[in-house]
Parts: C-alpha cells; structure tokens; sequence
C-alpha cells in the first residue's frame, strides 16, 4: 500500500486459544455495503485481538476481497434460492 488509502478495518475477538481464519469474502461483503450507500473503501483488514494481543491481518485490497465475496454469494445464491 503506497500513499494514501482507506481501509474498512474489521475488528474480531478470540479466547486466548482462539484462531483466526479467512475473512476476505466477509469484508467483501461489507465493502459491497458500503459502496451501496457511497461509501469507497480501498482495503480491508481485520484486527484480531486476544487476551494479551493484538494481530493485524494483511490490507487485503478491495478486488480481492469482491471477488471473495461474489463468490461465496453465488454459492449460497445458487444453494438456497434455486429460483
């Protein structure tokens, strides 16, 4: 990321044995909010936080996190409204 940018940061809460996991298509999903109302945001990023720490994931850039999104939306689309 070079310049300036907005990120959409996403905070997430472990216990302290807690793991974190893939959160692209859910910021995605988010971004896609977001732009609806005319909100533009450039990255997203989550902030895992447990007892004790604090984790920055990657800026996942705004494509990539889309397309994460379209297609986990496609999979439930096509799953539990066959219509």
């Amino acid at each position: 990321m070079s310049g300036a940018a907005r990120v959409l940061a996403d905070l997430k809460s472990l216990t302290a044995s807690g793991s974190t996991y893939c959160t692209r298509a859910q910021i995605g999903g988010y971004l896609a909010l977001e732009w609806s109302q005319g909100h533009w945001f450039d990255y997203g990023q989550t902030i895992w936080s447990r007892p004790g720490r604090t984790q920055f994931s990657p800026a996942y850039p705004r494509r990539e996190c889309l397309a994460a999104w379209t297609a986990v939306w496609a999979q439930y689309v096509a799953t539990h409204r066959p219509f």
